[in-house]
């Protein structure tokens, strides 16, 4: 006769079949997955370089915008198509690119009105014409010279390019900053709205605010604007970005060949805080007051309040953005641990010390783009923080003088004086019963059990 199985064996093997079950299920969901359409899957962010830029400059006032002038010229011939097109994809989030209008209406990127210094023909001689002279067909026809276009520059072989041909080239890898448009402003709208790009492209404008806004008005959807004021008389400089706020610029951008200038003074600059970019043209030392496009004077105008720098160094200028992403992420991490210490422990002079700290620190990471000064605001924190932590390896043993522990010290004081002077009230009392041949505390039992511990030798 056979044996019956144990109850706990046959349990075992339906766990065990159960678990292959579910294993082998879930390399058949795995597989499915893996064979089942796109259409499945979440789809990768789609959106547009040129619309995370607008989003940025409208809503993220701590992102610092770099803005190449004319493209990139190291490589490519300014304001060329490919230039503009190498610049976005070095990472520059704007592109000021400068408009003309030929004579048979085409509207054109070229850094001047005249072609002497900018353009040759196909045997390399000047082109002294103004382009208002030539139409379109006879323009394509010269070469751009490299970078400046300078005298010593030779020709390159790209031509002058349209605003069009240069939308559809980037197709919204960047914003384009139009200079020197507004007069052809209808003609450009025109362009961009054909383009889908009225809100992937600004213009730059002197105009007054009623002039800005009337235009507008008069479109159904308008270009970015951009107000620029070149003067140097403080009050005019105020009251020209209040005019830009109210004309829904979403940036002004202050020029002056003076570095003392009121125009470039915090105070100033300040008033644009919250309310629209302040922009700054560090090409050209005659529009930024005679400073230099390096890495020291992007510290001090970002410490001004610029955010939107105008650079013609792109990969340093991305470098030294990377490097004021990396000092605010620091100092937010820091500001956190900061935050985390229970001030009901500290004294009233390290809890106010720490706190105001704090607060400094957070002021400075919801508003500054500039990295010297998040990086001195990480270590007056960092300063505070430590001279807590310096009393104890805990944050929570940092204070030694709270109320509760000063209750404490006192109370132990004061049973210590009670306990020395019952100790000296005792001792006196003590010495004075034994002159009288006395004890203080006398064990009369054992002073009979002594005595029964005599021989008698009788």
């Amino acid at each position: 006769m056979k044996k019956n199985i144990p109850f706990y064996i046959l349990s075992l093997i339906l766990c065990i079949i159960m678990l292959a079950s579910n294993i082998l299920a879930v390399f058949a969901e795995d597989n499915a997955s893996a064979d089942t359409p796109s259409g499945n899957i979440v789809d990768v962010d789609q959106t547009p370089k040129a619309q995370e830029t607008v989003t940025a400059v409208k809503d993220v006032k701590t992102e610092l915008i770099c803005i190449s002038k004319y493209g990139d010229i190291l490589r490519f011939p300014a304001n060329s198509a490919e230039g503009v097109l190498s610049a976005a994809e070095q990472g520059a989030d704007m592109v000021l690119v400068r408009a003309e209008k030929t004579a048979d209406g085409q509207i054109v990127l070229l850094s001047e009105s005249n072609l002497s210094n900018i353009c040759v023909d196909k045997d390399g001689k000047k082109v002294n014409k103004n382009v208002s002279q030539v139409n379109y067909d006879e323009l394509k026809a010269y070469f751009l010279c490299n970078s400046s276009g300078l005298p010593s520059e030779k020709k390159s072989a790209y031509s002058v390019p349209t605003l069009q041909h240069t939308l559809e080239l980037v197709d919204k890898r960047t914003v384009l900053l139009i200079d020197n448009g507004w007069e052809w402003r209808n003609e450009i709208y025109d362009i961009l709205s054909n383009a889908g790009a009225l809100e992937y492209t600004a213009l730059i404008t002197d105009a007054g605010k009623s002039e800005i806004l009337k235009w507008e008005q008069s479109k159904g959807q308008s270009p970015l604007i951009v107000t620029k004021y070149s003067g140097t008389v403080v009050w005019n400089s105020r009251a020209y970005i209040r005019k830009s706020v109210a004309a829904q610029a979403i940036g002004v951008l202050l020029e002056n060949n003076n570095a003392y200038s009121t125009t470039f003074s915090k105070s100033t600059v300040a008033k644009t805080k919250g309310q629209i970019r302040a922009a700054i043209d560090m090409t050209d030392p005659k529009l930024c007051g005679n400073r230099q496009d390096t890495a020291v004077y992007w510290d001090d105008v970002t410490g001004r309040g610029f955010s939107m720098i105008i650079t013609n160094n792109i990969d340093s200028f991305i470098d030294y953005r990377l490097r004021v992403e990396q000092s605010r992420r620091k100092l937010d991490e820091l500001l956190k641990t900061a935050q985390e210490v229970d001030f009901t422990l500290l004294s009233a002079s390290s809890s106010s010390k720490l706190k105001k700290a704090s607060e400094e620190a957070e002021k400075v990471l919801n508003s500054s783009v500039c990295a010297i000064e998040i990086e001195n605001e990480y270590n007056r924190l960092f300063a505070e923080y430590g001279s807590i932590r310096e009393k104890g390896s805990d944050s929570s043993k940092a204070a030694t003088y709270t109320k509760g522990r000063i209750t404490a010290a006192v109370l132990v004081t004061v049973l210590l004086i009670i306990e020395e002077l019952a100790f000296e009230y005792f001792r006196n009392k003590s010495i004075a019963l034994r002159k009288n041949g006395k004890k203080l505390f006398f064990n009369s039992k054992r002073k009979k059990k002594k005595k029964s511990r005599k021989i008698n030798f009788e």
